[in-house]
């Protein structure tokens, strides 16, 4: 049974499964290097978990295999900061649950904002599966080769 479970305070531990789960969901996409994810872990998701981000985590019995992280945006909108499933739980519908539950989490919540990798097709063909549409939003801190998609409930 699995269990979906938002994360206040994120400890050690957790960051350490957190960091394993991100790890081992990209080196199977074979598109950066141990170091190379290593280094945006540190650069990216770090601050995020210090400054308290929506993290929902969800759990196999006590073996942590998804996260994604949510930053309140301008309005009623969230901008989907980072999302990770271990592969072996993947194509399970994990990932799909993991997107919609700010829907759930913020009943006022409107949309739900990301950007990805203008050549991460994979993560692409998944936002436009669940309904992304591609849209002109470009968060200020990704560079020009990132694309912006967004979904209306």
């Amino acid at each position: 049974m699995l269990l979906f479970n938002w994360i206040l305070l994120v400890n050690s531990i957790q960051t350490e499964q957190l960091l394993n789960v991100f790890l081992s969901a990209y080196l199977a996409q074979d598109r950066l290097n141990i170091e190379e994810l290593s280094s945006y872990f540190n650069e990216k998701i770090i601050p995020r978990l210090e400054t308290g981000e929506l993290t929902l985590a969800t759990y196999d019995k006590d073996k942590l295999i998804g996260f994604a992280i949510f930053e309140k945006w301008e309005g009623q909108s969230y901008y989907l900061a980072e999302m990770a499933v271990l592969p072996e739980y993947q194509r399970q519908g994990i990932g799909k649950q993991l997107v919609f539950s700010i829907f759930d989490q913020d009943q006022d919540a409107e949309t739900i904002l990301l950007v990805t990798e203008k050549d991460n097709r994979w993560s692409q063909s998944f936002y436009e599966k669940l309904g992304f549409k591609h849209s002109s939003f470009q968060h200020p801190n990704y560079p020009e080769n990132f694309i912006g998609y967004e979904l209306y409930r």
